[in-house]
């Protein structure tokens, strides 16, 4: 009877609600740390993602580079470098350098005559 009196009071305090109470507070701590590691996982995942991006573009930055030093490398690439950005001329070499000629059209003379006339009497008065 002893054991059964004492399994009553286990089972009476394993069901009162303080005790159940305690447990519901404990599983809801339990339950926002978890979701906060989760967060924090998603967060950092998300991280590695954009980190690894910025990496291989990096990567194909120094590459374009690292080919444009050896390209600029040879003293041929070199000078006909200089010579397309910063017009460099070798000695004895003369630059040529032709200008197409475009009618100039003017306001004035692209406009149909009264419109003209109409404009000189507006002026007129101005």
């Amino acid at each position: 009877m002893q054991i059964y009196q004492e399994r009553k009071k286990i089972n009476r305090f394993l069901h009162s609600r303080i005790f159940l109470s305690a447990l519901g507070v404990f599983v809801l701590i339990l339950l926002v740390a978890s979701l906060n590691i989760g967060l924090r996982a998603y967060q950092s995942y998300k991280a590695k993602k954009s980190t690894e991006a910025e990496y291989e573009k990096l990567l194909s930055q120094k590459e374009r580079i690292d080919g444009k030093i050896k390209y600029l490398g040879d003293p041929d690439n070199l000078e006909k470098e200089a010579k397309k950005r910063f017009n460099k001329t070798a000695p004895g070499e003369k630059v040529l350098v032709i200008v197409e000629n475009k009618p100039l059209e003017d306001k004035e003379t692209a406009k149909p005559p009264i419109a003209r006339l109409w404009d000189y009497i507006k002026n007129i008065f101005r």
